[in-house]
């Protein structure tokens, strides 16, 4: 048993009574510094973001542990989250509350030696908003005419899968901002929507407002 790194000589001696007997095989034994065990760990930071309406947000942990191959990946104490030496894994959040994440020198033991350790945490994403404009009324239909055209414009923020509804028929248009010409062929009011998501017609409504063509003055003259 080694208590220090100090070189020693064993001998093999004649007399087990006389330690200077003959010598009859000789060797320095000794023992060595084992190499330290080492981890890193790695995420983005914030780990994500919980957009309005979700109840959950991934994120991406690396880690890679050196001279440690029993090495497990902790999560609060939690142990065998994950193993092995190296790797990436994603961690879904389902809250705000902070985690603290540790790679330890044994899966098993969650008192063993922490080689690192990282809090992570998700955050509330910022509020989408959006704005929508056009004319009021619409447009004009005039006599004679089946159609009257209304330019539509929206600008959406925060909110990359936005889309346009037109009394909750999606995929109108899409995109973060725009102007399209909404062609009416009737003077009935319809809704138009921006919602969060541009394929779900029930999705957060960042703006709203009623669009309608009126029927042009009726001319008359009189002789």
């Amino acid at each position: 048993i080694w208590t220090s790194l100090t070189p020693a000589t064993l001998y093999v001696r004649l007399n087990k009574f006389d330690n200077t007997s003959q010598i009859l095989a000789q060797k320095q034994v000794y023992a060595q510094q084992a190499v330290t065990p080492s981890a890193t760990l790695s995420f983005n930071d914030p780990g994500c973001a919980l957009n309005p309406g979700a109840s959950t947000c991934t994120t991406p942990i690396t880690w890679s542990a050196s001279n440690a191959p029993n090495a497990g990946i902790f999560i609060d104490n939690n142990p065998n989250y994950w193993t092995g030496t190296q790797g990436t894994k994603n961690f879904i959040w389902t809250s705000l509350t902070p985690a603290t994440l540790y790679v330890r020198l044994n899966k098993f033991d969650n008192t063993s030696q922490i080689l690192a350790q990282k809090q992570v945490y998700a955050q509330q994403a910022v509020t989408p908003s959006a704005t929508l404009s056009f004319n009021d009324p619409g447009c004009t239909l005039n006599p004679g005419a089946s159609t009257c055209t209304t330019p539509i414009t929206w600008s959406a923020t925060n909110a990359p899968n936005a889309g346009i509804f037109i009394d909750n028929n999606p995929n109108y248009w899409t995109g973060i901002q725009g102007t399209k010409n909404f062609i009416w062929t009737s003077l009935t009011p319809a809704t138009l929507y921006v919602r969060l998501n541009k394929f779900d017609n029930t999705s957060q409504i960042l703006a709203q407002k009623q669009v309608y063509a009126q029927q042009a003055v009726t001319p008359s003259a009189t002789l």
